[in-house]
């Protein structure tokens, strides 16, 4: 039987560094705006392939 690797979380800095935004940005924005992530105890934890298919479906619209 094939091994599955699940893809390991990111924390908010990586994640606003992969967006070229301030953590501060991610934070006051995800909900708006609709950003993937889970909430790990009290952390918000994100994926980055995720956050790259998220990056994609919003490509023609602007990221404010």
């Amino acid at each position: 039987m094939p091994t599955t690797i699940a893809e390991p979380f990111c924390d908010t800095e990586e994640a606003a560094a992969f967006l070229h935004k301030p953590p501060s940005w991610v934070y006051a924005n995800a909900g708006r705006l609709r950003i993937p992530r889970y909430k790990v105890g009290n952390h918000w934890r994100y994926r980055l392939s995720e956050l790259a298919s998220w990056v994609e479906s919003h490509a023609s619209g602007s990221l404010k």
